[in-house]
C-alpha cells in the first residue's frame, strides 16, 4: 500500500492502566489493525510465537489475522494507549477516486521504540479524549490525529535516517528548482548515491517516482499560475520547464483529469 493512500478509520481507542493483581490477552487474531502504546510499567507481548518485552516508549502494531498475545507484570502494571482501526487505500488518479479496503500489513514492525515519544503520548491521548467525549465531528478528528500517528510511525521505517535526511534536502531543490530539466543522474550526484540507489530509496520514502513527484509538484504549481496570475498554457509551461504545451496539457490532464483550458474554465464558472 501507498503510504500517500492511507485513510485510516479509528474503530475505538482505549487506555488502560492494568491491575497490580495481573492481567493479560490470551492469544488472538485481529480482523482490523491496532496501535499500541506503552506509557508505563512492564510486561511482554508474544507476536507469532516471538517473545517482546516491554517498557515506556514501546510501540506495538498488530496487523490483521497477526497471532499475538500480552501479559503485564505484577510488580510494575502496564499502561498503555491503543487504538484499533481500519485502512482504505484511496488513490485520486485521472480525475478519479480509486478506494478499496485493505487488510494489508501497513511498513511498520510489530514492536519497535518510538521517536519523539512526549509527541507520540499527546496523540494518544488526543485520540483517545476525542473518542470518549464524542464532540461534534469527533470521527474526523481521531481521523486525522490517527493519520498523524501513521505518519510518524512510518517515517521511522522508510529507509534509513541518513539516506531520509537527503531525499528531504533532494525534495527541497526540486520545488526550488521546478522551472528548470531535473534529472535522477544530477540528484543522485547532489545526495552521493547511486541513481538505482535513489530511485529504489525515493520511491520507498515519497510514495512516488522522481518523475512521478516532479511532474505531481510542477502540476501543483501550475493551478495558482493559471487561475491567479491569467498567465497563458504556453507561458506556464514555459515558466515550469515543461519542452512544450501540449506535453504540459497532456501530463496536467493525466493527475487532474481535465485539460489546463478546461481547469480554468470550471473555476471561472464555478466562481
Amino acid at each position: 500500500m501507498n503510504p500517500n493512500h492511507i485513510v485510516a478509520h479509528a474503530q475505538y481507542s482505549v487506555y488502560r492502566k492494568c491491575p497490580q493483581s495481573g492481567w493479560k490477552i490470551e492469544t488472538r487474531a485481529l480482523a482490523d489493525h491496532e496501535l499500541v502504546l506503552i506509557i508505563g510499567g512492564r510486561g511482554e507481548a508474544v507476536i507469532e510465537n516471538k517473545v517482546f518485552f516491554l517498557k515506556t516508549g514501546n510501540m506495538l502494531y498488530f496487523s490483521p489475522g497477526l497471532r499475538h498475545s500480552m501479559r503485564s507484570s505484577g510488580e510494575e502494571p502496564l499502561v498503555f494507549y491503543g487504538v484499533h482501526f481500519s485502512c482504505l487505500d484511496a488513490a485520486f488518479h485521472n480525475g478519479q477516486w480509486k478506494c478499496e479496503s485493505s487488510r494489508e500489513a501497513l511498513p511498520v514492525r510489530n514492536m519497535f521504540e518510538t521517536a519523539g515519544y512526549q509527541r507520540m503520548e499527546l496523540l494518544f491521548q488526543k485520540l483517545n479524549c476525542c473518542w470518549n467525549e464524542k464532540s461534534p465531528g469527533y470521527e474526523m478528528i481521531c481521523r486525522s490525529v490517527l493519520l498523524e500517528i501513521l505518519s510518524q510511525c512510518m517515517c521511522q521505517f522508510e529507509g534509513n535516517y541518513a539516506v531520509r535526511k537527503k531525499i528531504e534536502a533532494l525534495l527541497a531543490f526540486i520545488n526550488q528548482n521546478l522551472e528548470r530539466r531535473i534529472t535522477v543522474g544530477e540528484l543522485a550526484k547532489r545526495a552521493d548515491l547511486s541513481p538505482d540507489y535513489l530511485a529504489a530509496q525515493f520511491k520507498c520514502i515519497t510514495g512516488y517516482t522522481v518523475i512521478q513527484y516532479i511532474n505531481r509538484s510542477r502540476i501543483d504549481r501550475a493551478k495558482p499560475l493559471l487561475l491567479d496570475e491569467n498567465l497563458k498554457i504556453r507561458e506556464v509551461a514555459e515558466r515550469l520547464g515543461f519542452c512544450d504545451e501540449f506535453y504540459f496539457s497532456r501530463t496536467f490532464k493525466k493527475y487532474e483529469g481535465v485539460s489546463p483550458a478546461d481547469f480554468v474554465k470550471r473555476r471561472q464558472q464555478f466562481f
